[in-house]
């Protein structure tokens, strides 16, 4: 079985709490929520050693410098990317995380 992770990155979710596991035909994709860089980290590690993850995407609120920190805690022989909007939407993002920021989300 080939297997993919997601995870997102909000201030009240917990991996432990937080997680979902999709299974179509040879692959799965596994879900989780965290709340901090720390936490993406151990779900990284968790998923590479324990579930056999070969790609972990993540969310648009990891930048770059998240995405190396959890890329090495992954290892390298995981592909490691991250969600990042189009320059044109740069207005659009803004705007929505001001709403975010109202919801304290």
């Amino acid at each position: 079985m080939f297997t993919t992770t997601f995870i997102f990155m909000a201030a009240p979710a917990s991996s432990k709490e937080h997680h979902a596991k999709l299974h179509y035909g040879k692959e799965r994709m596994l879900i989780y929520g965290v709340a901090n860089l720390e936490e993406a980290a151990e779900v990284a590690r968790h998923v590479v050693m324990e579930e056999n993850c070969r790609i972990i995407e993540l969310c648009g609120g990891f930048d770059d410098e998240a995405t190396r920190v959890i890329k090495e805690a992954a290892g390298a022989r995981t592909l490691v990317g991250h969600v990042v909007y189009a320059s044109e939407d740069a207005a659009l993002v803004a705007e929505i995380v001001e709403e975010l920021k109202q919801l304290n989300l």
